[in-house]
């Protein structure tokens, strides 16, 4: 069982274990906690890997908090609290701490077309600022419950990975871009806009 739920990215370390109790503790009435998640995007040169929890409650209200596996994604788990109790602020963009290169570094691949026009803007903005000697990845998406979200990287040129996630290819561009210019900020939680 514990392979399949390591394969499948729901395998939880006893800290997430330790924090996802806390949080059932925590959360009111007509709330359940419903998964925790852990998700690999841009696996090269750079990679994010990101754990996501979720929330479900009364009338079908649910809530994803995303954060990196820095602290085995312990924060996400614990932000799922501040978000049921209203003090957590939604954005559709979000930029992550900088990434650290894996050990064996190898080159990206080719960008491919954009997938519509908004992309297209967006990834030539995000592209326009980045810095020589930068590589940009391919944006990728994976799922944390129902909620496909999206993450672009680039490699800097000190080797850091500097992410830009959102849920869709263009808001991934459009954080990426932000970023760089100093309109979003770095956070350690990320609480995406939920329907429902």
């Amino acid at each position: 069982m514990r392979i399949f739920a390591r394969l499948k990215g729901t395998e939880q370390p006893p800290e997430v274990q330790q924090a996802v109790s806390e949080l059932e503790d925590r959360l009111p009435e007509g709330w359940r906690f419903v998964e925790f998640r852990w998700q690999l995007f841009c696996r090269r040169p750079v990679k994010l890997s990101a754990c996501g929890a979720t929330a479900e409650g009364p009338g079908g209200r649910r809530l994803l908090a995303v954060s990196t596996d820095e602290h085995l994604g312990v924060p996400a788990v614990r932000g799922l609290a501040d978000a049921v109790e209203g003090r957590a602020v939604t954005s559709a963009r979000w930029a992550p701490p900088l990434i650290r290169p894996r050990e064996d570094v190898r080159g990206g691949m080719p960008l491919p077309e954009p997938d519509t026009e908004d992309e297209a803007a967006a990834r030539a903005e995000a592209l326009e600022l980045l810095p020589d000697g930068a590589s940009p990845m391919n944006v990728d998406s994976e799922k944390f419950g129902a909620v496909r979200v999206y993450a672009v990287v680039a490699q800097m040129p000190n080797e850091l990975g500097m992410a830009g996630v959102g849920l869709s290819a263009a808001e991934a561009w459009r954080a990426l871009a932000e970023r760089q210019r100093g309109e979003l900020a770095e956070s350690a939680v990320w609480f995406p806009p939920m329907e429902g």
